[in-house]
Parts: structure tokens; sequence; C-alpha cells
């Protein structure tokens, strides 16, 4: 395995200490995550990675400041339908919905 998560509710002290014991860090903490008798109840998000693993490591302003990578983009055709791009051939009759709401 290369990385193991847990989520332990932020009161858990037990559990936390257990988690960082074996070797966990603490990531973020999700707001409200859980409700407990009505009340929303915050969780600690933890994660263990392996000794090896190669990461690049950022920081959160690092993280912020970079663009996402671009979709690629997918080639768009004629719509179903119009000429050339119906099913039965360059008319475009035939198949999907017709004008009145029915299928023709």
């Amino acid at each position: 395995m290369l990385r193991v998560e847990v989520v332990v509710q932020v009161d858990d002290l037990r559990a936390i200490a257990l988690c960082r014991a074996r070797g966990f860090t603490i990531e973020g903490v999700a707001r409200a995550h859980a409700l407990r008798d009505g009340t929303p109840v915050d969780a600690c998000r933890m994660a263990r990675l392996g000794p090896a693993l190669p990461y690049a490591r950022l920081t959160a302003e690092e993280a912020a400041s970079r663009q996402p990578p671009a979709l690629p983009r997918t080639p768009t055709g004629p719509k179903r339908g119009a000429p050339g791009g119906g099913p039965h051939g360059v008319t475009g009759r035939g198949g999907g919905w017709g004008p009145r709401g029915g299928q023709a």
C-alpha cells in the first residue's frame, strides 16, 4: 500500500493518539462531518504514506497558486437529427424524438 487514510472524530483523543503512534499525521479537519445526537461533530482526516513513496511536497500556498491542468477537448460532431448526423444516413430522419413530443 502506498497510502492509508482514516477519519477520526476530533474529540476521540485516544483514537487520535493511537493513529499518531502508528505513523499517521493529521492532514485536515472536516467541519460538521457527522451528527451525534443532532449536533454536528468535526473529524480529523489523517493519513500515512508508504516509506519510500516519492511525491512532491507542496505548501498550501503553492497548491492554491497552481493552475489546474486543462481538460482535454472532445471532438464535437453533428447533433442527432441534423443532416448527416442521424442514425439513418444523410436525411436525419427516423429514430430519436420527433417534433410532436413522441418518438418518431
